[in-house]
């Protein structure tokens, strides 16, 4: 409210004290047109009047380059049930073969325990026989719905995009700084070997990445091969050198987000919607493929 507003006198408003209703977005199952309508009013004469047509978007959807990218980091969900799950079980491997590590991190200050933990991480999500789902043909540009990590355990389907997602909210609660990379049509996942980030949340620069995957202080790698029958599942020193091989295609990159520091810039994870997981332990391996040295 301003008692007076001078001939072609502007005011900004900032911030706009709106009140979304929460229950209702989370619900929100499919995306559906909206409007913004704002009125200008003195005493009880309307001024002005102007409607703006928004997207309003499900829950579970990422609007890709429509909006601000980086809000993909959103769908890293470290805190997320089926997470727990799967940290869990990388931790019991990782104890059985090296009783002295844990998922600690970056604690151990040593980029080899980091390794053991990554590998760790990925027998274990190879062990839950996951099944490949083909992505829509513009996910990069126009974005797609997502699975959250108890509806990929769940029903054991999962696309390139959800599977970088899965990876990097492991990684994420595991204590390691994750980076979910882009080309078109393909998504993976890279991870830090000590904590470190890239200066922005969005970097469309593949050169700064190549240059940090040479230098030894971070990699990338396919996550899609976990999805495959276990007898073409390629272990995870071929996923880096698929991984590696998709930075070398510079006219197809698009760009790396920075977990870290996405969430240094305030972008947070969703909410878990779930409060249990419900797996269909028959389809889970009963012995993980062994970590890697």
């Amino acid at each position: 409210r301003f008692d007076r507003l001078g001939p072609a006198e502007s005011r900004r408003i900032s911030p706009v004290d709106l009140h979304p209703d929460h229950t209702f977005l989370a619900d929100l199952q499919e995306s559906v047109s909206a409007a913004v309508k704002v009125s200008v009013v003195a005493g009880t004469q309307e001024l002005a009047y102007a409607v703006q047509p928004i997207e309003v978007l499900a829950y579970d959807q990422w609007a890709g380059t429509r909006a601000l990218p980086e809000l993909l980091a959103a769908f890293c969900m470290p805190n997320n049930p089926a997470i727990d799950v799967l940290i869990a079980a990388a931790s019991k491997l990782l104890r059985s073969e090296f009783p002295e590590l844990s998922m600690n991190g970056y604690q151990s200050k040593s980029r080899d325990v980091v390794w053991k933990q990554v590998s760790a991480l990925y027998s274990t999500i190879c062990s839950h026989a996951l099944q490949y789902a083909e992505p829509p043909a513009s996910f990069g540009s126009d974005g797609q719905k997502i699975r959250t990590p108890e509806r990929v355990l769940e029903t054991r389907v999962a696309t390139c995009l959800d599977l970088a997602m899965l990876f990097a909210s492991c990684l994420e609660q595991a204590g390691l700084r994750a980076v979910v990379l882009m080309k078109e049509g393909h998504a993976w996942v890279g991870v830090w070997l000590h904590s470190a980030c890239f200066p922005d949340p969005l970097t469309d620069d593949v050169q700064a990445v190549r240059k940090r995957v040479d230098s030894g202080e971070f990699l990338t790698f396919e996550t899609t091969g976990v999805a495959q029958h276990h007898s073409r599942r390629p272990s995870l020193r071929i996923a880096l050198e698929q991984g590696h091989a998709h930075l070398l295609e510079e006219d197809s990159f698009r760009y790396a987000i920075d977990i870290h520091r996405a969430r240094e810039l305030q972008i947070k994870p969703l909410p878990s919607r779930a409060a249990t997981v419900k797996r269909a332990e028959t389809d889970v391996e009963e012995t993980p493929v062994a970590i890697e040295p």
